[in-house]
């Protein structure tokens, strides 16, 4: 009871005052530290289990098998397959499923398929399909997955929702789109198409292949929606350069109700930034700071490219300023704001500034304070900047290439 409400140190305290311990009580006390992350210490325990000769029963391989395969030990997943083999536990058809999902998340699409092809194929279990399913498309192979789905419905075992979120994950790439219509079709059929999974499914797979009308119909069609619905919608939307939408649903997403985190944020500062949309991306900050979202320092560096964007220096500045963490990112985005924006002095006394601070530097950074030199036309700059990249080894091909052309610019060829 402990475990599943998520109080570790209350079951360990039970445990510890049992005096007479059953296997249910070893596998409970192995179930809490799964649920807890506790992966290590779960096979742990299942070590001591197997000293204190504890007998097992076929409840104790599912909970350790998932710590062998969120910790990608495969060599004792191994062991401990073999011993629920000997232990006649194999072929249970909840075991079977833990075994393929553990050499599934360690890597092995080999030992999982094995497993599949030999035991499961006789049983018309659908988790069997779906941890196969999930397998392939997690390793990339998604073809195989898709003809996965097609035999599970030939041999008549019926899908449920996770087997229908793998298959159209499987299908999040433009030459996969008509396959990814076909699961859908098949959703219809089945009446799951209420569930809020299988359309948030839906909706990213249809904006990872380019199509939000279809993303936008499922989205709206949707009698429920969560944050993740939202969140995979307004992804979409910017991803596909539909800024304008983006910015109309995020509205729609305020009077929702819902509490959302930041990814639809950072999707509509970057909106507001694309569109040139200062007041929208003054609206997303105010959302920003009165739902305490200001100390994040990824939104932080978003909202210095959206006022850069925007052509808002004044804005831009003091964004970086209140940041309470800066990274290499922030000091690159706001170098590169300046310079875009011709503010070339300021690009280069904050360049200057990083050098003295000792921070990392990438060339990226470098490209925006060469381009404000040029545009300074001072040639004593540039040497300053020549310098310090073969100083720090930082040229590259593209960045050498700029240092000639920005020599160029400066009227000092024969540098």
């Amino acid at each position: 009871m402990y475990g599943k409400c998520g109080s570790l140190s209350d079951a360990l305290k039970v445990f510890g005052e049992i005096t007479e311990r059953t296997n249910f009580t070893w596998n409970a006390m192995m179930g809490a530290f799964v649920s807890s992350g506790k992966y290590l210490e779960a096979i742990e325990l299942y070590r001591e289990m197997r000293v204190d000769g504890v007998a097992l029963d076929a409840c104790t391989f599912p909970s350790v098998l998932k710590a062998c395969g969120a910790l990608g030990a495969t060599r004792s997943g191994a062991e401990i397959h073999g011993v629920a083999v000997k232990c006649g536990y194999g072929e249970f058809v909840f075991v079977c499923n833990a075994l393929i999902s553990m050499y599934a998340k360690c890597g092995n699409l080999d030992g999982a398929r094995m497993l599949f092809d030999g035991i499961m194929m006789e049983k018309e279990d659908a988790v069997s399909w779906n941890s196969i399913i999930s397998a392939h498309v997690a390793e990339g192979k998604c073809l195989e997955a898709l003809s996965l789905f097609r035999r599970m419905q030939e041999v008549g075992v019926e899908s449920n929702t996770y087997t229908f979120v793998a298959a159209l994950q499987g299908c999040e790439d433009p030459s996969f789109v008509k396959l990814g219509m076909e699961i859908h079709g098949a959703v219809l059929k089945s009446n799951h198409f209420v569930d809020v999974y299988v359309a948030n499914a839906l909706i990213a797979m249809y904006a990872k292949c380019g199509r939000m009308e279809d993303a936008v119909r499922v989205f709206e069609s949707m009698l429920c929606r969560d944050c993740v619905s939202w969140n995979t919608l307004l992804s979409g939307l910017v991803q596909n350069e539909l800024y304008s939408d983006a910015v109309n649903y995020f509205r729609d997403m305020q009077g929702s109700g819902l509490k959302f985190d930041q990814v639809p944020v950072l999707n509509l500062i970057a909106a507001s930034g694309r569109l040139g949309n200062l007041l929208k991306g003054k609206e997303v900050h105010a959302y920003v700071i009165r739902n305490g979202m200001d100390c994040n320092m990824q939104i932080g560096n978003t909202m210095i490219d959206m006022y850069a964007k925007c052509c808002c220096v004044k804005y831009m500045g003091h964004a970086f300023e209140c940041m309470p963490k800066k990274d290499l990112i922030s000091w690159t985005t706001v170098i590169a704001g300046y310079a875009q924006n011709e503010c070339h002095l300021e690009a280069m006394n904050l360049f200057r500034m990083v050098q003295v601070e000792g921070m990392p530097v990438d060339p990226m950074m470098v490209g925006s304070v060469l381009q404000a030199c040029g545009e300074l036309k001072s040639k004593n700059f540039v040497r300053e900047i020549h310098g310090y990249v073969l100083k720090r080894d930082l040229a590259d091909t593209v960045l050498q290439n700029a240092i000639v052309n920005v020599y160029g610019e400066v009227g000092h060829i024969d540098y």
